[in-house]
This record gives C-alpha cells, sequence and structure tokens, in this order.
C-alpha cells in the first residue's frame, strides 16, 4: 500500500488538510506524500504552521509566498467553478524581470497567473529567516491558521500538508505547551516517531523536549521505551496527538524500520497498541528514504476483524 492510500480520502470531493507531528522524518514523509499525490494527478500544496528548512528546488514545482496568494485567492471570480479555480498556478518573480520561479529571488512579492500543469507540488512560505553561514540552511515561517482556511475553502488544492512542529532532527518528542500548531479543521494528522529508538533503553539525548515526554509518559532514563511508555505518550491529551480534533483521523509513521534489530518486535508492538482502547486509526512501519517507503500498514479495523476470525 501506498502511504497516499492510508491518509487520503479519495471519496472527500473537498480540500483535505494533514498535518504533521513528532520526529524523525516529518519533511521527507511530507514530500513522499506529495510525489505521491502528484502521481495520481492531484494538486498538493505544502507548507507550515511553526518554522521549516526551505526545500530544494527539485521537491517542488511552484513556490509562492503567502501574500501573493492570497492576493490571487482574493482576486479571483469567487463565483468560479471549482474546476475553474484551480485553472491557476502561482508563481513568483522577480519584480520587472519576467523571470519565472526558478531564477526568481524568494522574497519577491509580484505574482503571474499561468496555466495550471496536469499535477503540482506548490510549496508556500510567509518569510524566510535567512542562514548567513550556511544558504542551504535557511528556515521559512509559514501559514496562520486564517490563511489555511481561505485556502482550504477556496478549493484551489486536493492536498495541503502542514509541517505542524519541531523536533531538533530527534526521533521523538513531546509538545511543549505551546505546541503542535495544528488548526481545528485539519482532517488528518500524522505523528512520525524513528524506530531506532523503541524497545531500547531511553537516552534523553534522543528525545526532543525530554522533560514534557518524562511528564506524560512517566517513565526514567535508562528504562525501555516499549509499548506501556509508547502508549501513554499516543493516549495522554499532551502526548502525541495533542491539539488533534476529535474528528481528524489520526495516523502513527513508525519511520526508519531498517535501523531497527529486531523488525518482528516492533510489528507486534504496534500491532498490540491498536488493540487498546485508544485513539488510533492507522499505523504504518516505514522506510521513508526507501524506494517503496511503506513496509506495512495496520488499521484499527483489520486488527479487531483479525481477532474476531481468530
Amino acid at each position: 500500500m501506498m502511504l497516499l492510500d492510508a491518509v487520503y480520502d479519495q471519496a472527500q470531493a473537498s480540500t483535505q488538510l494533514l498535518a504533521l507531528v513528532g520526529g524523525g522524518g516529518k519533511s521527507t514523509t511530507a514530500f513522499v506524500l506529495a510525489r505521491q499525490a502528484k502521481a495520481r494527478g492531484l494538486k498538493v500544496l505544502i507548507t507550515t504552521t511553526t518554522k521549516m528548512y526551505q526545500p530544494s528546488s527539485d521537491q517542488f514545482d511552484t513556490i509562492i509566498d503567502a501574500e501573493n496568494l492570497s492576493y490571487q485567492i482574493d482576486s479571483h471570480d469567487s463565483s468560479a467553478s471549482q474546476a475553474d479555480r484551480r485553472a491557476f498556478v502561482f508563481s513568483t518573480v522577480a519584480p520587472g524581470s519576467g523571470d519565472t520561479t526558478e531564477s526568481a529571488p524568494l522574497r519577491a512579492r509580484h505574482y503571474t497567473p499561468s496555466p495550471w500543469p496536469t499535477a503540482n507540488i506548490c510549496f508556500c512560505y510567509q518569510d524566510i529567516i535567512e542562514d548567513t553561514e550556511n544558504k542551504e540552511k535557511n528556515k521559512v515561517t509559514g501559514l496562520s491558521f486564517a490563511m489555511l482556511n481561505k485556502l482550504k475553502s477556496a478549493a484551489l488544492f486536493d492536498l495541503i500538508i502542514i509541517e505542524a512542529d519541531g523536533a531538533k532532527h530527534l526521533p521523538i518528542k513531546a509538545p511543549s505547551g505551546h505546541e503542535p500548531c495544528i488548526p481545528s479543521f485539519v482532517d488528518t494528522v500524522i505523528a512520525v516517531t524513528g524506530c531506532e529508538v523503541i524497545n531500547q533503553k531511553i537516552d534523553p539525548r534522543q528525545i526532543h523536549r525530554w522533560t514534557d515526554f518524562q511528564h506524560i509518559t512517566r517513565c526514567k532514563a535508562g528504562e525501555m521505551l516499549d509499548q506501556q511508555v509508547l502508549g501513554r505518550l499516543i493516549a495522554h491529551e499532551d502526548g502525541m496527538f495533542k491539539h488533534a480534533p476529535n474528528r481528524a483521523k489520526r495516523v502513527w509513521i513508525i519511520n526508519k524500520v531498517e535501523l531497527s534489530p529486531n523488525y518482528i518486535a516492533v510489528k507486534a508492538l504496534a500491532m498490540a497498541l491498536l488493540r487498546q482502547e485508544m485513539r488510533l486509526d492507522v499505523i504504518c512501519l516505514a522506510n521513508m528514504q526507501a524506494s517503496i517507503p511503506i513496509k506495512e500498514v495496520m488499521t484499527k479495523r483489520s486488527i479487531t476483524m483479525s481477532d474476531e476470525d481468530g
């Protein structure tokens, strides 16, 4: 199964909003999803509600700042059909240059409507935070909830993917007081965890916001990061799915399974957690860097049916 099939509801006609939280490969997951959606002919927007690293140009087809995108939505005829509204693509251009996105400065504040490609991945940002020592490590700030709601209502994209928190490149985390930045109208919340810490001794150096993690899971350094600890993290109102709306689908991606010394044990842990009475709909075992990222997909429904048949 493709990751897209596990998180995207093809029967739903309106724009779907997906939020990525956690650690262990959120950005990689976002662009894997975007490429799979593009291959299906879907139009995708990727952005953040906090900060994220500016992606490389080979990861998207179009880049635009929030001001341009907002201007385009406002200036377009609101009475147009959904198909007509999707007949535009937005490109950032240098003032007076006529250059396309690829050659234009990212801070430009002009737009050029042009024919929408058959499939498209668009990256949108608010502002760029430049790294004076390494331009490749520039970060961008993202969109407000109001802007995301406006985009979702405009139905210009089939899928909007947002990064909703940060993890300092660590495989697992607990949210702090202000995190994650998830709007109430999100359709799916996807939590990502690096498999290298699962069923291993707990090392605070591998956990982002260790104090919060320790408080939520009631664990200690040196204990095993096992089913019990992860179950508390998933179930706690301030844990893995903090701020996820009750109606939103909840997906847990255990990424980098190739780093686990015992894949069978990780799979058994995932199945056991799905059997528990907690809000968790899907677990994906994955290696997001592989050509076929998803190794296995388990759902609460499939586990329940299997148990009943057995």
